[in-house]
């Protein structure tokens, strides 16, 4: 799924409200959360967040 901050944190929320420690900050541009979906009981897991800054960053890497 893709969507903004508020939408993934609630989700998160929801599906996986003990998980606060792995997210403790706000989401920002590009944050990637990793759910696994288990069949069996019908619930998500998160399994893994990838939660970049880049607030402050001036030019893109590839502008050398």
């Amino acid at each position: 799924m893709v969507s903004h901050e508020a939408a993934i944190r609630n989700f998160q929320r929801f599906w996986c409200p003990d998980d606060r420690k792995l997210i403790p900050g706000r989401l920002y541009t590009c944050a990637v959360l990793v759910f696994e979906y288990n069949t069996g009981d019908q619930r998500f897991t998160l399994q893994e967040v990838y939660n970049p800054n880049y607030q402050g960053m001036t030019s893109s890497p590839a502008a050398g």
